[in-house]
């Protein structure tokens, strides 16, 4: 058994994503978590439960300033050193040390290796955290990212783009999310007239395409619906607009076993083509729990998106036709789907992450002077 201690940006309580995941599948497997949340500054109180309703260990410490703020060398140093001084404490409170796995969801936390020289640190990367900074601040961010990687024994990246990014740093390792579940055989039922969008309902939804989807299922007739479940993320006057619109239903965060499945024809993920970062995007974390239950995908927006028989981009001008396609063929694109499920299961990724889990400690040059 190994206790592995998660550094992230994330509330527990936030939707969960991969590293809410990650931590369940090593507690299902015996290994002890310890969980840092996202960080709070110090003129902000501590809100924390002492213990997560899996049995994970919680833990906060402070930052100093938002990572898009560190925009010079000095900031950036004197974030890091309050920020370890603030771990360091943590660390005695809960006897963070040797024997742990560090695993660092954080592209700007190089110095977590002056704070655990003899660990196992596993980063991984699942965003380009540096394009979404002020015009001109780029390279500090960058730098951060560098020698976070650096002084990391293993960097995992969930995209091709964000691992090719990160190959003149390191050597990162393709780290796809998994299917939560064994994959399900869809109900045999006749006719499946729902696409469902089920994730955050944010400004990363292309509503215009939506729209005009939307018209044109209406003026062929089709008795295809546009379904969408989620939480709302600062696009209340979009959602409004979607609740307006015929053939498109809004409905709050459910489970997706709890949503009517048997008449749901395909996944349906319609992100915009000019959002910051989709570039990164190869499969969001959700859609391999729709796979699981034999769904098919329909997306925009995301060039770098895996490629399989059971993945269709919608085009315009032939969106239609795509639809049909997936109504006629539903049933044999199943086994594609069911062995991309079982070759990315719960277990199969559990058995990849702990193979890097596993390995001692990388030998190397890890001298504190490139820390800042």
């Amino acid at each position: 058994m190994k206790r592995f201690v998660f550094f992230t940006k994330t509330p527990w309580e936030e939707a969960p994503r991969m590293r809410h995941q990650l931590a369940w599948l090593l507690v299902s497997a015996g290994h002890e978590v310890v969980f840092c949340v996202k960080p709070r500054y110090p003129w902000q109180s501590k809100s924390l439960p002492m213990v997560s309703e899996q049995g994970i260990r919680l833990c906060q410490h402070q930052e100093l300033l938002h990572h898009l703020l560190r925009i010079t060398p000095l900031l950036r140093r004197t974030n890091a050193w309050w920020t370890r001084r603030s771990i360091r404490r943590i660390a005695g409170e809960y006897d963070l040390g040797t024997h742990d796995v560090i695993v660092n969801f954080n592209y700007e936390y190089y110095f977590l290796r002056d704070l655990f020289p003899a660990s196992t640190l596993i980063t991984i990367i699942n965003d380009d955290f540096t394009v979404r900074a002020f015009r001109g601040f780029r390279r500090p961010l960058e730098q951060a990212l560098r020698l976070t990687c650096e002084v990391s024994d293993r960097v995992l990246a969930v995209s091709t783009p964000l691992q090719t990014h990160l190959s003149q740093y390191c050597s990162p390792e393709l780290f796809l999310p998994w299917a939560q579940f064994p994959y399900r055989t869809p109900e045999k039922r006749r006719p499946r007239d729902t696409l469902l969008f089920w994730g955050y309902i944010s400004q990363r939804v292309d509503y215009e395409f939506v729209f005009r989807l939307a018209d044109r299922l209406r003026n062929a007739s089709s008795p295809i619906r546009l379904l969408f479940v989620g939480p709302v993320e600062n696009s209340e006057r979009s959602v409004d607009l979607l609740r307006l619109k015929p053939g498109i239903e809004v409905a709050p965060a459910a489970k997706l076993e709890d949503l009517p499945l048997d008449r749901v024809l395909a996944g349906f993920i319609p992100y915009r083509q000019d959002l910051i970062g989709m570039d990164a995007v190869m499969l969001p974390n959700k859609a391999m729990s729709q796979l699981a239950w034999g769904l098919p995908l329909l997306i925009t927006g995301m060039p770098h998106f895996i490629k399989a028989p059971f993945v269709f981009p919608l085009v315009e001008n032939s969106a239609l036709q795509t639809i049909r396609y997936v109504q006629e063929h539903f049933d044999d694109l199943q086994p594609s789907i069911r062995d991309f499920v079982s070759e990315n299961s719960a277990q199969a990724r559990l058995e990849q992450f702990m193979s890097f889990a596993s390995l001692s400690r990388a030998t190397g040059d890890r001298r504190a002077s490139v820390i800042g």
